[in-house]
Order: structure tokens, then C-alpha cells, then sequence
């Protein structure tokens, strides 16, 4: 008897359906139906029956057939229809108890059978399906279905001529298991197409896309499907976008409040969009501008200098716990120390050093942030301007740890005629003034001051010669004159 257990007979393995199917899937399918309570005597199927009697000991396969009549040798025959595999089992060992009582009968389950099922309506390709015992209504479906088709009106049709329809989104999202029953030889699965889709999105538990009963409206699409509200929702403001208007027309919009008693019953119709804003959206947002990263531009382009970053507030947020959560996404030219607020009502912006408040902060340089406030970063150019008494005046590129010496040469040099000794001003973009020996910085200002006394004097010398010349020929017009 163990032997028989151990090893398929000659016979089964003849008679085995799933040849066409892989060794460890025919083991599989063998192990979900024997741990399956309800799982279905189903055509094809093989089951071994093991009895010993005076004469030896018997194995016997039992296939069942497309009319489930089993046959079952000298003991007859077992009509399994309707039956689960386990009660089948139990019958024919005690079918064979009864012929004979100390033959110790056994009845195992030796491979699953395969069928296939028709699936037409809304679907991607009309055709038969291949199933097993434990083939369910949404295996059937799956990657099947068009955006179009219905999951929740779908038809079994029966071989013997009854047809039900079922909900399989109830089964999917719900665990309603009779929405989802096992499909059997014969079947005729038709699929519906959608009469109703809605979108739902924003502060909602399962935000999606919805097929709705002819009963189903806002409230229920809501606090059902979309398996209610959030903690963040404002539910006095829930939008909702009409595609379609009556007749074809022009969409609409509607607001409704979770405490009207529209909100029960508002009729939705197909294609509306339902979006049910969060409470921080009332809270404003704050504008960074200027040296901002902008989105990856496509290779070869040039990426912008400057742009624009919106921020939503939540609540009375300092500008340095904000500039720390979006920092990576200032420009590498960005002049943080230059940064300054504009807020309505204020004439005059509010500095705000960036810079200090990053690397070294402190509450007294921290500013509180109000809703509608314009943070705009300078652009720290990469350049350096030279100017005055020189032979070149003009912008130069910046280059590290140089002085001013090194820009004064790009420029050609100091004009002896104009300047003497290399005299020069240098000031930074805020016009604030520095000594000689600073190392210049991006932006810096250097003026070759004007400070030759022959120059003045040679420019003066210039005017006065003519005024001379101009008075001496008026006098000697007037001496003619007399």
C-alpha cells in the first residue's frame, strides 16, 4: 500500500489531463485542492483508490468524466456532481467498506483536472479560458478587461442554462467571497460595459478610480470605496468637475460642504472628478524666486539661471526651518546673503541673510514666514567689473583668491595719464567699500580712480583756452565796432 501511495500508477500517468503543464503547476494545483475544504470535483480529475481484500492488494484510477458519473469498477458507479472532492473520497472508500469490511479502502487525489470557460463582452479578445477546480470568476478577468468594461456586472452563464451576475469589485475590495465563485465546465462568463466611472482624489484613505451602482452617489463613493476621509481632509470644500454637461454642454464645477444635506445625495454622473482638499491648502503659500534650480532641461540645452519655487506654509513656519528642507535646491549661484522678503503692505523688503541663517543661525537674524510673502534670492554673477582710469574697461570672469591687481591687468592696466600708483575703489554688489588687499569676490566693482594732477589740469587747461580764445575774439569784435 505504501508503494501504491509513493508512485502513480502506469494507468493514471496515461490518463493524467495536465500533460501539457509543468510538473511543479500539477503539484501545486494537486496541494491547493487537497487543502482546499470546498475545492470542487471537477471533469478531468484523477483519484486513486487503494483497497486490500483476501486475494491481495488493488489500486485502482478513477477518472471523472465530462457527466460526472465515476466510474468505479466492481463497486459501481458514483455520480460526483455538485460534490466537493472530499466528500467524493469519503463515498467511495465507503462504497468499498461496504463490499468489504476489513479492506482498509483509501481514496486520494492523484492530479487536477483542466476545462475551459468562454469569455465575451467587453474584453480584450473573445475567446475560451483555460481553468481548474479552483479558477475564480476574477482569474478569469484578469488582464481581460478593457477600461471600458464593468467589474461590477459581470454574467456566468451556466451549462444548464441558469445565469447570475456578480459584483467582483465587492469580492476584490470587500472579501465578499460569493462575488467571486469558482467558474465550472460550461460556463459563459459576459461582461457588461461601465455605465458610471468616477475619479476620486486628494485627502481620501483609497483615492482611484470607481464604477458606480445605479444607487451609488457622492457620499457613498466617498466614505465606501474610497474608504472615507483623512485626518488632514477640509470637508466643507469637496470639488466636484463635471466633464460633460447636460446635453454634450460645457462642463461644470460644484462645491460641496460634508454637512449639507446635498452632500447624501448628490447625484454624480460618469466621468466627474471628486477631489477633497486638505486643510493646509487654507494655510497660503510662500514664493521662492530667482537663483532656484529649475527641472532638468534635455541634454545640449542650457539650464535656466533662475526660477520659481512655491511653498505651502503649515502654520507660522520660520523662513530658517524652510530654507533647511529646500536648500538642495538653491543654484550654486545663488547670493544667500543677499536674500530679502517682499510681504504686502511693506514698502520696504525685509533682509534676510540665508547664508547666516544655515551656517550660523540665530533667532534675533530668523524671520517668521507669512502667507503670500516673495523670497527672492540674487544671482551671485560670476563676474567681476572693472572700470575707470584703465585702458579696457569692461566685466571680467571671476577667478578664486585673486586681487585687484589681477583684474586691473585684464583691463590693460591703469592709464598713467589719468591714474598714478594704481589708486582703485573696490566695493562689493551692496556698494559697501573695501581696502586693496581684499580678495575680490563674484560681483565686486573695481574703479581705477581719476587722480593725475596733469590730467585735471590738462582737461581744465583744455576749457580755459578756449573760454581765453572766445573772450579775446568777442573784445575784438567790440573794438571794431566803435
Amino acid at each position: 500500500i505504501l508503494a501504491c501511495l509513493s508512485l502513480p500508477s502506469a494507468a493514471a500517468q496515461s490518463a493524467n489531463p495536465q500533460a501539457g503543464i509543468t510538473a511543479d503547476v500539477a503539484e501545486k494545483r494537486k496541494l491547493l485542492a487537497l487543502s482546499t475544504l470546498d475545492y470542487p470535483v471537477t471533469p478531468g480529475d484523477v483519484y486513486v483508490l487503494l483497497y486490500s481484500t483476501g486475494a491481495g492488494d488493488f489500486s485502482r484510477t478513477l477518472t471523472v468524466p465530462g457527466d460526472y458519473q465515476v466510474n468505479v469498477y466492481l463497486f459501481g458507479t458514483v455520480d460526483a456532481r455538485g460534490e466537493t472532492a472530499l466528500t467524493f473520497m469519503r463515498r467511495v472508500e465507503e462504497k468499498v467498506r461496504r463490499a468489504y469490511p476489513q479492506s482498509k479502502p483509501s481514496c486520494l487525489l492523484e492530479s487536477t483536472g483542466i476545462f475551459t470557460v468562454r469569455l465575451t463582452g467587453e474584453v480584450i479578445i473573445s475567446g475560451e479560458v483555460e481553468c481548474w477546480g479552483l479558477t475564480t470568476l476574477t482569474d478569469v478577468l484578469e488582464g481581460r478587461t478593457t477600461p471600458h468594461s464593468s467589474i461590477r456586472r459581470v454574467t456566468i452563464e451556466s451549462a444548464d442554462g441558469t445565469a447570475t451576475t456578480y459584483d467582483p469589485f465587492l469580492a476584490v475590495r470587500f472579501g465578499e467571497r460569493g462575488q467571486n465563485p469558482f467558474v465550472r465546465p460550461g460556463d459563459r462568463v459576459v461582461v457588461s460595459k461601465a455605465l458610471r466611472k468616477v475619479s476620486v482624489a486628494g485627502e481620501v484613505t483609497r483615492p482611484g478610480s470607481y464604477e458606480l451602482l445605479p444607487k451609488d452617489e457622492l457620499q457613498e463613493v466617498i466614505e465606501k470605496y474610497a474608504d472615507g476621509f483623512t485626518a488632514l481632509s477640509d470637508t466643507s470644500r469637496i470639488y466636484i468637475t463635471r466633464t460633460l454637461g447636460e446635453e454634450g454642454g460645457r462642463g461644470e464645477s460644484f462645491v460641496v460642504n460634508r454637512t449639507d444635506a446635498v452632500y447624501k445625495a448628490f447625484a454624480l454622473q460618469s466621468l466627474d472628478q471628486i477631489r477633497v482638499p486638505s486643510r493646509e491648502e487654507r494655510l497660503g503659500f510662500v514664493t521662492f524666486e530667482g537663483a532656484i534650480r529649475v527641472a532638468e532641461t534635455t541634454q545640449g540645452e542650457p539650464q535656466a539661471l533662475s526660477g520659481t519655487l512655491r511653498y505651502r506654509l503649515r502654520g507660522a513656519e520660520p523662513l530658517s526651518a524652510v530654507v533647511r528642507l529646500i536648500q538642495e535646491m538653491f543654484s550654486p549661484v545663488a547670493d544667500l546673503a543677499r536674500a530679502y522678503i517682499i510681504r504686502q503692505g511693506k514698502t520696504e523688503p525685509i533682509p534676510a541673510n540665508i547664508e547666516a541663517l544655515l551656517s550660523d543661525y540665530s533667532p534675533e537674524k530668523d524671520v517668521t514666514l507669512q502667507p503670500e510673502d516673495r523670497v527672492v534670492i540674487p544671482l551671485r554673477q560670476q563676474f567681476v567689473t572693472v572700470s575707470g582710469a584703465v585702458f579696457m574697461p569692461g566685466r571680467y570672469p571671476y577667478v578664486p583668491n585673486r586681487t585687484f591687481r589681477y583684474y586691473l591687468g585684464l583691463a590693460g592696466g591703469s592709464d598713467p595719464q589719468k591714474n598714478v600708483g594704481d589708486s582703485v575703489v573696490i566695493t562689493d554688489a551692496d556698494e559697501q567699500a573695501y581696502s586693496t588687499d581684499r580678495i575680490i569676490q563674484p560681483d565686486d566693482k573695481i574703479f581705477a580712480e581719476f587722480n593725475n594732477g596733469l590730467y585735471h589740469f590738462q582737461q581744465w587747461g583744455l576749457v580755459l583756452g578756449t573760454a581765453i580764445s572766445f573772450g579775446a575774439l568777442v573784445v575784438g569784435i567790440l573794438q571794431l565796432t566803435r
